[in-house]
């Protein structure tokens, strides 16, 4: 009986870490479709710059771990703006979107990236995690996760962990990662030869169904929340370095850049849609995000 449940118990691990792991999360696999090379289970703007002899995604060597890494590179193409090097999930599950098959709720998307940001160029990652809505024949969202790099350059491996927030307590059915060398928000701001290298992608820790916020150990505060009018955020302990707001399709809401650190920032919301919102908070001992209503 022990050992039936202990074969049970490893089953159950299994299926839970095939469901969750990301295909080709280490870009070590590259298709080759005649003039340009995609990694495998991913797709690129190069079916359409390609035959302009144009090329934003390319593989990298060494990797941060194993032999090849992704380039994403924003380029110039006469005529039109600047192409931003977008690289999806290409892989469908069930035939209903983009993504991967992910039954999982994890904590956090890891990597490590370098980068050049130009201006106000911005290059990003984003996950999607969604299920099926077979009543509405649409997808509804469970939870996202998102990182802005702003200008400046990081020429070495840096580690990122990108903490998903959580829309509702259900569990998804796929998931989708996005990544560009400059955000897709505002064409104008793209700077030509900006570079965003990602390698080592994975997921991490577990929320459990049912809670859409994990309780953080922090002095931060947010009030109130709901709100119609002002966001008051409060670090009466360490100050707060920067505020990021995100909506919930992972676009850039405002953002704060503080020139030295404040024990409180208050924000007008009051031109703000209905709807949720996630704050994310840098302190000097690092990132906090929370979710905000505004009504």
């Amino acid at each position: 009986m022990k050992n039936l449940l202990a074969s049970i118990a490893f089953l159950i691990v299994l299926n839970s870490l095939i469901a969750q792991s990301i295909p080709n999360a280490g870009f070590e696999n590259w298709t080759n479709h005649g003039i340009y090379s995609d990694p495998t289970s991913w797709c690129s703007f190069n079916q359409f710059t390609a035959s302009s002899g144009i090329f934003t995604c390319e593989i990298g060597s060494p990797g941060a771990v194993g032999s090849s890494y992704v380039k994403l590179t924003t380029k110039q193409i006469s005529g039109v703006n600047p192409t931003s090097a977008i690289v999806s999930s290409a892989q469908s599950f069930a035939g209903i979107a983009p993504g991967f098959e992910c039954g999982v709720r994890p904590q956090y998307l890891t990597g490590q990236y370098k980068s050049k940001e130009t201006g106000n160029d911005t290059a990003y990652i984003e996950v999607l995690l969604s299920k099926w809505n077979s009543i509405t024949l649409s997808r509804n969202y469970v939870g996202i996760g998102n990182k802005f790099i702003f200008a400046g350059t990081i020429s070495s491996w840096t580690p990122f962990s990108i903490p998903l927030n959580y829309l509702n307590g259900n569990f998804p059915d796929s998931a989708l990662i996005m990544m560009s060398s400059s955000s897709g928000h505002n064409a104008a701001n793209y700077v030509a030869n900006d570079y965003l290298y990602v390698d080592d992608l994975a997921f991490s820790g577990s929320v459990p169904a049912g809670i859409d916020e994990l309780t953080q150990n922090t002095n931060i505060t947010i009030s109130p929340n709901p709100t119609t009018g002002e966001l008051r955020i409060q670090d009466l302990e360490l100050g707060i370095k920067t505020v990021n707001v995100y909506n919930v399709l992972g676009e850039l809401v405002q953002s704060l850049k503080l020139e030295s650190l404040k024990l409180e920032v208050v924000i007008d919301v009051s031109r703000w849609k209905a709807g949720v919102y996630f704050v994310e908070v840098e302190t000097e001992k690092g990132v906090v995000r929370r979710k905000v209503i505004k009504e």
